[in-house]
């Protein structure tokens, strides 16, 4: 097995460990901020880490083999991140019971809106490992 090889195998479980790892460390934080702000965290995040690649390899002035994306490719791609982010924000907005099986007289109540009100009352809550 070429060197190639075994680094695309190394990345990739390692994508896999760290994607693993992200729910469980996601729904601690999704504690303590509502959810549109944790998807723009991730959104944030994944945009610093591709601008470090970036910097990187143009600091080694390595090139490239993938293709560019064209502007024929900038529909789908805006398509595809409106409706990423429009699946996680508009079903909490529409009054359906959330995948927590919500029922009765709070089923349309927003997660969001108790943590917020928690924080404006109360200030923000301790640390979940500080105990």
């Amino acid at each position: 097995m070429n060197r190639a090889a075994k680094t695309g195998i190394v990345f990739a479980v390692l994508a896999a460990a760290l994607y693993a790892v992200s729910t469980p460390l996601s729904k601690l934080l999704l504690a303590h901020m509502p959810g549109t702000l944790m998807a723009g965290f991730l959104y944030i995040g994944a945009g610093v880490g591709m601008d470090v690649m970036a910097a990187v390899r143009k600091a080694k002035q390595k090139e490239t083999s993938e293709a560019r994306l064209t502007r024929a490719d900038l529909p789908y791609t805006v398509a595809m991140i409106v409706l990423d982010i429009a699946a996680r924000i508009v079903p909490r907005n529409t009054g359906a019971p959330s995948s927590a099986g919500k029922r009765g007289k709070d089923a349309g109540r927003r997660r969001e809106d108790d943590v917020g009100e928690a924080f404006l009352k109360k200030g923000p809550p301790p640390h979940p490992l500080s105990k």
